[in-house]
């Protein structure tokens, strides 16, 4: 992409990370609860608050959604001095793919609590492995909307493989204790 695509790409891009500064705000001041938990083996307490957890994350995914819809590109134009009104699917899809990413972030605090902080890296070298085999093809193709899928498929694959195996550690976890 062009410079001035770049640079709307990223004034478009940055609302994107409100979803994990929200999201923090609800889950920090409980992760030494999730820990005890963990520690007591109260496996089902512990999947209930983190199932609560993830919920509350997608409700404020929801709302960023529903107020960027609404807002966002009109805001972001002010601001900016720019016309963004072009890109309010792109726009969209980034607050979405913002919204997966406080997932994953979440997952990543949950993976530490149960002492499975190793698979982080593995899961961050697949969304990088992920971003390097589909992003020249995806931007090539759609531009901006490709960017934004890849920024949104990246995150997903990142959050799945957490979720997946803190599902895995959980059912694990009530056999253990």
């Amino acid at each position: 992409m062009d410079d001035t695509a770049q640079a709307y790409f990223g004034y478009i891009m940055m609302p994107a990370f409100v979803i994990l500064v929200l999201s923090n705000f609800i889950y920090q001041p409980v992760i030494r609860d999730f820990g005890v938990l963990w520690a007591e083996g109260k496996i089902r307490e512990f999947s209930l608050k983190c199932m609560k957890m993830c919920a509350a994350i997608a409700g404020i995914t929801a709302l960023v959604l529903v107020g960027g819809y609404f807002l966002g590109i009109p805001v972001l134009s002010l601001i900016y001095g720019v016309d963004l009104d072009d890109y309010t699917a792109e726009f969209m899809v980034l607050l979405l793919g913002g919204g997966v990413y406080a997932l994953a972030s979440f997952m990543m605090i949950m993976l530490t609590t149960v002492r499975s902080g190793s698979i982080i890296a593995a899961g961050f070298a697949a969304g990088t492995v992920c971003a390097i085999l589909s992003g020249k093809f995806l931007v090539e193709l759609s531009g901006m909307m490709g960017a934004s899928y890849l920024y949104l498929i990246t995150n997903s694959v990142i959050f799945l493989l957490f979720s997946g195996w803190l599902v895995h550690k959980i059912k694990r976890g009530k056999y253990e204790k």
